[in-house]
């Protein structure tokens, strides 16, 4: 069955999320756990370099992150 985000407000249905098979789960995971591995050898300064390069790219693509937000919603 599909997951399903549900607003608590209303009951409406926000967005239904289609049925992964159990290897892209694995895989998910898998890439999840790498990815955690990498990020926790990295120092405080490392990481805050890499942050504030994504606040300053979503800062710079605001109004279209906010239009896609809006068109997907």
């Amino acid at each position: 069955m599909p997951d399903q985000s549900i607003n608590r407000f209303d009951g409406k249905n926000l967005k239904t999320c289609k049925e992964h098979t159990d290897e892209a789960l694995e895989k998910a995971v898998g890439t999840s756990a790498t990815c955690d591995e990498t990020w926790r050898h990295r120092s405080f300064a490392e990481r805050g370099v890499i942050v504030a390069r994504v606040a300053a790219l979503m800062h710079q693509k605001v109004e279209v992150l906010a239009y896609t937000r809006m068109v997907k919603s």
